[in-house]
């Protein structure tokens, strides 16, 4: 079963992943069982392109095919209303500095945007200035950095450290996210307002879920 749909999408037989993932869904498969395999299917497509065996077009559709997938099934998994964030729920998201990767980042945006909040998305190469500029401007609830490639760690190091410098944590809480977040510094414990470091895309939904739960239940 978890190699049917991995294989599926690294295929890219788009219509089939699409089908067989919803009869996961019907026959009660656990979320989390489904999001990986999709992800494991991505991360193959990912390194047969890194290896020239496939095009850009073809990481494009595995992308794409990944969130229509994600978005669908997660709206709609076995039969349970989704939690919806009431109050205005603020994200700042961007991936940092010297890393273009955004098929995550997108996947994400678009599920915790559904789940109500609002996403201001800085896009794939931000500088660590122009997050402090975002979070200036925007005084978000949350602060979402993806990082794939580890060499953009030390950014992200930087970025907590001037964040703090000019007193801007406040009640803000940052999420770091991506393929590069499980080698993340011990040191990034100092910050109390990192809340998440995590390449388990599951995990950070879950985190999300709780957080609109956490917004209905202060207004009840």
């Amino acid at each position: 079963m978890k190699n049917v749909l991995k294989e599926l999408i690294m295929k890219l037989k788009v219509d089939e992943a699409m089908a067989y993932a919803q009869e996961l869904y019907a026959s009660h498969t656990d979320p989390a069982e489904v999001h990986e395999m999709v992800m494991e299917g991505l991360t193959e497509v990912g390194r047969r392109y890194a290896t020239g065996e496939y095009y850009i077009a073809d990481l494009i559709v595995a992308g794409m095919l990944t969130q229509e997938i994600i978005n669908r099934t997660h709206l709609t998994e076995i039969g349970q209303t989704p939690v919806v964030a009431r109050g205005h729920m603020k994200v700042v998201f961007g991936t940092i500095f010297d890393d273009i990767h955004d098929i995550g980042k997108n996947i994400m945006i678009d599920v915790i945007r559904q789940r109500g909040f609002e996403v201001i998305d800085l896009g794939i190469d931000v500088e660590g200035m122009r997050f402090v500029e975002a979070v200036v401007e925007e005084k978000p609830n949350y602060l979402c950095i993806s990082c794939v490639m580890s060499g953009s760690m030390v950014y992200i190091k930087e970025l907590l450290r001037t964040l703090n410098a000019k007193n801007l944590m406040g009640q803000m809480q940052i999420l770091i996210g991506g393929a590069a977040a499980p080698s993340a510094d011990p040191s990034f414990a100092q910050y109390e307002n990192v809340v998440f470091i995590s390449n388990d895309f599951y995990d950070a939904i879950q985190f999300f879920e709780k957080q609109a739960k956490k917004s209905i239940d202060s207004e009840s």
